[in-house]
């Protein structure tokens, strides 16, 4: 299908490739950018009803499906909050601590980014934290030692 056959009504991010047409001359490269533009568009779109539809599944669901697209998210659309999510699910699920880390650095390196004020941002103090909790735990100082006093 062609970008100037695309029914707007499947989502709002398809309705921008209303705008691109078809240009009559066959040498031109114009139909190839549009077509690319619209599997581009389609695959946002993949990744934000995945992200919206899927928020409320159990850790271990999200954390599969963050597994399946996420890397493909990170390639197409390294600056898309659905990044972002997506790095957020990895870390909620992942095995180690170490992998924890380095995906809310991950999310926190977006974030500050993608918005000019991150760093007096809410979410981003809340990732900040969790990093800030990651590290700390990394280096042993959060440990449940016995109460003090108490002798084996």
């Amino acid at each position: 299908a062609t970008a100037a056959s695309v029914d707007a009504a499947d989502s709002p991010s398809l309705a921008a490739a209303r705008l691109i047409s078809s240009c009559g001359n066959s040498s031109c490269s114009f139909l190839e950018f549009g077509d690319q533009s619209l599997e581009l568009l389609r695959k946002e779109d993949l990744l934000v009803k995945l992200c919206r539809q899927r928020s409320s599944d159990d850790k271990a669901t999200r954390f599969q499906l963050a597994q399946e697209h996420g890397q493909a998210a990170e390639q197409l659309f390294p600056k898309h909050w659905v990044t972002e999510r997506l790095w957020n699910w990895l870390a909620e699920g992942c095995a180690t601590k170490l992998e924890a880390e380095a995906y809310n650095e991950k999310r926190l390196s977006f974030l500050r980014g993608a918005y000019p004020a991150a760093d007096s941002n809410t979410h981003v103090a809340w990732v900040m934290q969790g990093l800030a909790m990651w590290k700390v735990s990394l280096c042993g100082a959060l440990r449940k030692d016995p109460p003090p006093g108490r002798q084996d």
